[in-house]
């Protein structure tokens, strides 16, 4: 009899041991989820800001894009058949196809090309 009181006891340890280690980690659980939601509002607000940025990053980008490929289009050297215009053309070319992506240099190649070139 006193093996079947002291085989309860260990049973009913155990128990209650697994009973609070599923509390504590209840607990726990709840404490993440409050500070999560916290945070979530902090993080969908810089999330939106990341956003925009990269929006308005995309849209330049697009624009340098845009006039990259419009004055490639101008001072290709085919369109020419004067030697100095070929040329100068030619130089021109290679300037802007070297600052792809640097947009105050494609706007001073830009008024360059209209200028010398008298290309619209």
């Amino acid at each position: 009899m006193l093996n079947v009181l002291v085989e309860i006891n260990w049973w009913q340890a155990t128990i209650l041991l697994e009973v609070l280690v599923i509390l504590i980690m209840t607990g726990v659980l709840i404490g993440v989820q409050r500070n999560f939601r916290k945070d979530k509002k902090k993080y969908n607000e810089i999330k939106k800001w990341k956003l925009v940025v990269t929006t308005e990053e995309a849209l330049d980008s697009h624009e340098i894009q845009k006039t990259y490929t419009s004055l490639i289009k101008r001072c290709k050297p085919e369109r020419y058949e004067q030697p100095a215009k070929k040329a100068l053309a030619l130089e021109l070319f290679h300037e802007v196809s070297i600052h792809r992506e640097n947009e105050a240099k494609l706007s001073q190649l830009k008024k360059r090309i209209e200028t010398e070139l008298e290309a619209r």
